[in-house]
């Protein structure tokens, strides 16, 4: 992808969250070739050293001009720098709104060049960018005795943006319908073998906060 040294890294559309995109990237730099954050914010134009461990953090957020210096610096191709400009409005959002709008573009570039394959029945999985989050959440931390209302809450309060807890649920049931989630004997839920290969459970897990 990069003509950096970074051959062991993912796919940048195996992506939704910006903030570790530029985490695994630099920490990838730094295993090949002793990469900084001196270096990358040269690469860069910023005179702020930390500048990368801010925005990797949370703490800073990056403007469009910051987008457009950034893409230089990893050197992304056009398709690529296309979709490192969706990823940062989505990773950025504190809306559903929002979010949701960015998710659909994402979604719709790697339509485009072909990385996601979606049967009609599966469609409603990639509706809203919080079911491929769910389904990490689902499976990692929901107590077998907690009770559905309950469960539907905590997980409400842990996306970020929240969402409300009837939704919540509902995304519970269209994972139960879809096959991606099972529930064990004992209650519990697991995710099952059932994947869409689009890449996008790869970021998302970043956009939850464990209670």
């Amino acid at each position: 992808m990069f003509t950096n040294p970074v051959q062991n890294m993912k796919s940048i559309y195996e992506y939704t969250n910006y903030r570790l995109f530029l985490k695994d990237y630099y920490e990838e730099r730094k295993a090949a070739e002793g990469f900084t954050y001196r270096d990358f914010a040269r690469l860069a134009g910023m005179n702020s050293t930390s500048w990368l461990l801010h925005l990797v953090k949370g703490t800073k957020n990056l403007s469009a001009d910051s987008v457009i210096r950034v893409s230089k610096a990893l050197k992304l191709n056009k398709a690529e720098a296309d979709y490192f400009e969706i990823m940062v409005p989505f990773t950025q959002a504190r809306t559903n709104g929002v979010k949701d709008h960015y998710y659909q573009r994402m979604l719709g570039l790697k339509r485009k060049l072909k990385i996601a394959k979606i049967g009609e029945e599966q469609y409603d999985y990639y509706t809203k960018w919080y079911h491929p989050v769910i389904r990490s959440l689902v499976s990692r931390w929901i107590s077998a005795t907690a009770r559905a209302a309950t469960t539907s809450g905590l997980l409400a309060r842990c996306l970020l943006p929240a969402v409300p807890a009837r939704e919540a649920k509902k995304s519970v049931q269209l994972l139960e319908k879809l096959g991606m989630i099972v529930r064990g004997k004992d209650g519990r839920f697991a995710q099952s073998s059932a994947i869409i290969s689009t890449g996008d459970e790869g970021g998302l897990p970043e956009h939850h906060q464990l209670p």
